[in-house]
């Protein structure tokens, strides 16, 4: 808010320097005599400000006979009094209510008035100001639990009772013209750790058995507030099966499960089977031990008896029939075979100004090059409707026989590029979320061609018959360097061999060096 009145306060000073000592010098923009030229405290920048805040609305034309600026019901000059019009040059004017207010400004002049460029065939011209008011931002939100589609109980202490490792969707509810486009939810668990997540809306799941309260922090540039529930959440030991969210590594070899496991030292490391091969040769490597991660209870970390590389292909195999991984709240977990490894590492596009997880990026952003038929049979658009992570991901809809070639580039048109060393091989991946493959009679893909010296024989995302539709699938493969330099991707979508559409979302791209065997 200071921001603001100091911004006022300095538009201000100089427009009254203007006014009172240099008014004939003054150039208005434009040419002639009789020119129009109005604006407010906030100069070249958007006017919206916060409910009750002040701004000046002035006029700086040359040649003014006789103005009349009309306010809306709502606004207060700067001594609280309703103004509805004024014939001043410089008005200071409050809104006290929230929403889109066009201010008009009807101006005469001596002769034909110069309107920029173009001189009207009119000594008389009006104007129309247009200033957005934001309320005072008020935090709110809505609360379901996915599966049983009940909606949970806004109040302190509801202990809102949810099994461990099911969906709730949270949905923040602040009115529109609250302008808030910030938001944090904080959750806490009594007698443990707070979560925190941002986004505007939220589908969470939580591991642990226990008592959380529930917080929403919604701000904008102007205003925060903030809406807490005490035990809110009442999470409670659930018979579901005990679901397998993935194996990374990241510095270790990770489990993740949907609830926070026992303490699972006791279990047989026989009971996992680790198949490591690099360039097609077999690499011995077996489970020496388990242990629980320090920071996350769902996590079992694997102790391995070799090293790991990212150019390795790792899969983890788990025979329940010998081992005992057990959840907190009791139940035994599932055998699970040839899980695939993903394998955590540094992302070169994450130290560019390619928007690898559509975050930042608009859907005009990304460009159809200009191939031809049948590249030209998609459709593109930054999306909320799916997203792995963040907020957004990319949807493409491929038509039957058609295809799709588009790069992300700025303007005036040139590729965002990431800067890429010689000799060196890299490995990119995504997450594909498929709504729907086609005809399972074809293989559509996705390919990530260099935005020069082009190497048509990558290999890609390719969806074959047994790809899975509606859940995030992780997708890899590898690519050798264009060399040492600045480059992007042209991002294909090959559908031709398809009789129906292929539509899929794609999200949080990934470059990164792949690591030799050492």
């Amino acid at each position: 808010m200071n921001k603001i009145f100091n911004k006022i306060g300095l538009f201000l000073a100089l427009t009254l320097v203007i006014l009172w000592s240099c008014d004939n010098e003054y150039e208005i923009p434009g040419t002639g005599t009789n020119h129009v030229y109005a604006t407010t405290s906030f100069g070249d920048v958007e006017n919206k400000l916060q409910v009750n805040s002040v701004m000046s609305f002035i006029d700086l034309s040359r040649g003014v006979d006789g103005r009349t600026w009309t306010f809306t019901e709502d606004a207060l000059d700067e001594n609280g009094v309703n103004i509805t019009a004024s014939t001043e040059s410089v008005v200071k004017v409050q809104f006290t209510k929230a929403g889109v207010h066009g201010i008009v400004l009807k101006q005469t002049f001596a002769d034909n008035v110069w309107v920029g460029e173009t001189q009207k065939q009119s000594n008389a011209y009006d104007s129309i100001i247009n200033v957005t008011v934001l309320d005072s931002v008020k935090a709110s939100f809505d609360a379901v639990q996915i599966k049983e589609a009940t909606a949970l109980v806004n109040a302190d202490n509801a202990l809102n009772e949810v099994f461990a490792g099911r969906e709730i969707q949270f949905t923040q509810t602040s009115a529109e013209l609250m302008g808030a486009d910030k938001f944090v939810w904080k959750f806490t668990k009594h007698g443990g750790a707070t979560i925190e997540y941002d986004g505007a809306d939220l589908t969470a799941k939580f591991s642990s058995v226990g008592v959380y309260d529930a917080m929403l922090i919604a701000s904008n540039e102007f205003s925060r507030d903030t809406i807490s529930y005490d035990s809110y959440l009442s999470i409670v030991a659930s018979t579901d099966p005990v679901e397998l969210l993935g194996l990374t590594v990241d510095g270790a070899l990770k489990v993740r499960f949907g609830r926070d496991m026992g303490y699972p030292t006791t279990c047989d490391p026989t009971s996992f089977t680790v198949m490591v091969t690099n360039n097609g040769i077999a690499i011995p490597v077996s489970v020496t031990g388990l242990s629980l991660d320090a920071t996350d209870n769902s996590i079992v970390i694997l102790a391995l008896s070799g090293e790991l590389f990212n150019s390795d292909v790792v899969t983890i195999s788990y025979d329940a029939t010998v081992g005992d991984l057990i959840t907190s709240d009791g139940m035994l977990s599932d055998s699970f075979t040839d899980e695939k490894v993903i394998f955590i590492t540094d992302n070169v596009l994450a130290a560019s100004a390619y928007d690898y997880g559509f975050e930042t990026s608009a859907t005009e952003d990304w460009k159809y090059l200009w191939w031809g038929a049948p590249w030209d049979k998609y459709t593109f658009e930054v999306s909320t409707a799916q997203f792995y992570s963040g907020k957004n991901s990319g949807y493409v809809a491929m038509e039957p026989g058609g295809g799709m070639i588009m790069g992300l580039k700025t303007a005036p048109p040139a590729f965002v590029t990431f800067t890429t060393k010689a000799n060196t091989e890299y490995e990119i991946s995504c997450w594909i979320y498929m709504e729907s493959i086609g005809d399972r009679a074809s293989t559509p893909d996705l390919r990530c061609y260099w935005s020069a010296k082009v190497d048509w024989s990558v290999e890609g995302a390719f969806f074959t018959p047994e790809f899975e539709e509606g859940k995030w699938v992780y997708t890899s493969w590898r690519v050798n360097s264009p060399g040492a330099g600045e480059y992007g991707f042209q991002l294909r979508g090959n559908n031709q061999g398809n009789s129906e559409a292929c539509s899929f979302y794609f999200d949080e791209m990934s470059m990164s060096v792949v690591e030799p065997r050492k």
